[in-house]
């Protein structure tokens, strides 16, 4: 018997009409009924009696739908077992990064993960990097993608590239007439003296790159003039092109925006630190297989991938 048998039958007596059981199913009343009719005849007997627009299950009727409930039960039960089964086989893969991050990479990353490892299931958490920190100690991630400005000393680093600041700004704001462009550069420049006075969307308390923002108005002995906090670039973006104040990010956050009309990136003058992104991952602990695997890919995506955007830009 096909077990697509027993769940329209089960159908029918639930709901207590052919068209609300149809309904459910997904199929036309006259397919089920026919569908019924036919197996009747190959049975030899009927599942109802109709009467008075009722339907009413014949003896042979109970007696099948007592053992098809019996027979689906355990059917659900198989596949479960056998879900649980693959999920244990499953070859899993952690990954802890931020939402940056995520947006630049994991498509590159992923799509690579999946020609060369199909067996392998990468399992992707976006959260802040103090976040991420503490489930790659708890050993929840085989490894996090983090900037170094969070050392730690119970984590071993790989160092993948280094990237700098740059402060968005609305097109039609004023301080942009205080911005040039040096020779051979692939942004315009501006003193934060300039700046100061902006207001700053930034990121929330505790964000590294909310500490690189308030490093960068410290060199200018000055508090920034946060009027919006945020959780991610694109919420910070949008603030800026509605005229609102400034922003600052990631250089290699910034691709896909670098041609919007309402938006200028300008790097900052002088010689701020540049800031190092990173493999992160628990010391002392043997990094498996599959993790090594998906650090390859990464450092190869980043070391192709990045350097040519790199060199484009620049």
């Amino acid at each position: 018997m096909d077990i697509r048998e027993f769940s329209y039958i089960l159908a029918i007596v639930e709901h207590g009409s052919f068209t609300k059981a149809a309904n459910s199913l997904y199929i036309s009343q006259p397919s089920l009924s026919l569908y019924i009719k036919n197996m009747e005849r190959r049975l030899g007997f009927a599942f109802f009696n109709r009467t008075n627009r009722k339907l009413v299950l014949t003896e042979e009727g109970r007696v099948y739908v007592e053992y098809a409930r019996k027979i689906m039960e355990l059917n659900n039960d198989m596949i479960e077992e056998l879900e649980r089964l693959a999920v244990r086989r499953k070859i899993y893969c952690r990954v802890g990064l931020t939402m940056t991050r995520s947006m630049d990479l994991m498509p590159l990353f992923m799509s690579r993960m999946q020609e060369r490892y199909p067996g392998i299931c990468v399992e992707v958490v976006v959260s802040k990097t103090n976040d991420l920190i503490n489930s790659v100690l708890n050993q929840e991630l085989d490894f996090i993608l983090i900037n170094k400005a969070f050392e730690n000393n119970d984590l071993e680093y790989v160092s993948l590239y280094e990237d700098q600041m740059v402060i968005a700004v609305n097109r039609k704001n004023p301080v942009r007439q205080h911005a040039d462009k040096a020779p051979g550069a692939d942004l315009r420049s501006i003193d934060m003296k300039y700046l100061v006075h902006e207001p700053v969307i930034t990121f929330q308390a505790g964000n590294w790159q909310r500490r690189m923002m308030e490093y960068l108005f410290s060199m200018q002995d000055a508090a920034p003039n946060i009027i919006c906090e945020t959780n991610n670039h694109l919420s910070a973006l949008a603030h800026v092109k509605a005229g609102l104040g400034i922003a600052t990010l990631v250089k290699s956050g910034i691709r896909r925006f670098v041609d919007d009309d309402a938006l200028e990136f300008l790097s900052v003058q002088n010689e701020y630190p540049g800031i190092e992104f990173v493999i992160a991952y628990l010391k002392n602990r043997a990094m498996s297989d599959t993790a090594r695997s998906a650090v390859h890919v990464i450092e190869e995506i980043v070391r192709t991938s990045y350097k040519e955007e790199k060199e484009r830009m620049d």
